[in-house]
């Protein structure tokens, strides 16, 4: 795969999976991910599998709306690799155990994806977001 078939493969994820409807996200990530792709979110949380790679982005929509993804950079190809890096924008919808903000909340907060290619088709993920500046913006440290 040429790095120009790499840059509009990422770009099916971001924007593409990121600004469609919650209940498109499975069939698309169907689309860009391999079978057998792992989500590498940390702490044991990796997900295996289109669905449960769209899943998570999903259970954003769960607790956020009026959100945006807004590419700031890249994505950049060396090799297997996509790079790029984002800024998420969204309003709290409320009512999840241990976070003091108020529903209505914006945050912003940046971050970067890294994926390994296989085919045509991504085949892992590491998100990596500013988490503690979220965690700060919805009041959630204690």
């Amino acid at each position: 795969m040429d790095n120009d078939a790499m840059r509009t493969l990422y770009r099916k994820w971001l924007p593409g999976l990121w600004s469609s409807e919650p209940e498109e996200m499975p069939a698309l990530a169907e689309e860009i991910f391999t079978p057998d792709a792992v989500g590498h979110w940390g702490d044991g949380r990796d997900q295996l599998g289109p669905k449960a790679i769209a899943a998570m982005v999903q259970e954003t929509f769960t607790m956020f709306d009026d959100v945006s993804v807004t590419l700031l950079a890249g994505p950049i190809v060396d090799g297997d690799w996509i790079a790029a890096r984002w800024e998420f924008a969204g309003r709290y919808l409320g009512g999840v155990a241990g976070i003091g903000a108020a529903a209505g909340t914006r945050v912003r907060y940046p971050g970067m994806d890294l994926f390994r290619v296989a085919g045509d088709r991504l085949a892992e993920y590491w998100p990596h977001g500013a988490d503690l500046s979220l965690m700060q913006q919805l009041d959630a440290l204690g």
